[in-house]
C-alpha cells in the first residue's frame, strides 16, 4: 500500500523505509503487503502508526459499557458534591470559619453543590436514552449563573 503525504517529510517520520519482513519478504512496495492478525503489517506494529488496528471489536461498543462507566462516574461526582455540601454545612454549624467571611458564602456553596449533584444525578437516567447525557453537566455553570442573577435581582428590588 503506497502512502501519499504532502509534504513527504511529514510521512518520513512515521513510515519506515523498506526492510526485510520477519517472514522473509522484502516489502519495498513491489510486493503485496503481508497482513498479520491484529491489524498490523508487522508483528511489532511498526507500520500501524497512522491507523488503528482493524478487525478487533472495541470494548466500548458492547451494550451497556457506556452506561456502566457513565453511571459510575456520575455517581462518584454526585457523592463528592454531597460530601462537599456536608463539609460546608458542618463548618457553618460549628463556627469553624473566620468571622470576616461574606454572609452569602455558605449559601452560595450549598446552592452550587445542590445544582452540581442534581445535574450528575439527572444525567444518569438520560444516559440510558442518549449519549448526550454529558450535556446535563454543561448546564451547571449556566444554571448557577441564572440562580445568582435572580437572587441578586431579588435583593435589589
Amino acid at each position: 500500500m503506497a502512502l501519499k503525504c504532502n509534504p513527504p517529510e511529514i510521512c518520513s517520520a512515521f513510515v519506515e523505509r523498506p526492510r526485510k519482513h520477519p517472514c522473509g519478504i522484502l516489502n519495498d512496495g513491489d510486493h503485496p503487503p503481508v497482513h498479520h492478525p491484529g491489524g498490523s503489517d508487522h508483528p511489532d506494529g511498526t507500520q500501524n502508526v497512522l491507523s488503528p488496528p482493524v478487525g478487533r471489536g472495541n470494548d466500548s461498543d458492547t451494550f451497556g459499557a457506556f452506561q456502566a462507566r457513565f453511571i459510575f462516574y456520575a455517581t462518584v461526582q454526585a457523592l463528592a458534591s454531597g460530601l462537599f455540601m456536608l463539609i460546608t454545612w458542618e463548618v457553618r454549624r460549628s463556627g469553624l470559619h473566620r468571622e470576616n467571611i461574606p454572609s452569602d458564602l455558605f449559601s452560595r456553596a450549598m446552592r452550587q453543590g445542590v445544582v452540581l449533584a442534581l445535574a450528575f444525578l439527572l444525567s444518569i437516567p438520560v444516559s440510558f436514552f442518549s449519549e448526550w447525557a454529558y450535556a446535563c453537566w454543561a448546564f451547571v455553570p449556566l444554571i448557577n449563573l441564572v440562580i445568582t442573577r435572580v437572587r441578586a435581582r431579588r435583593r435589589t428590588t
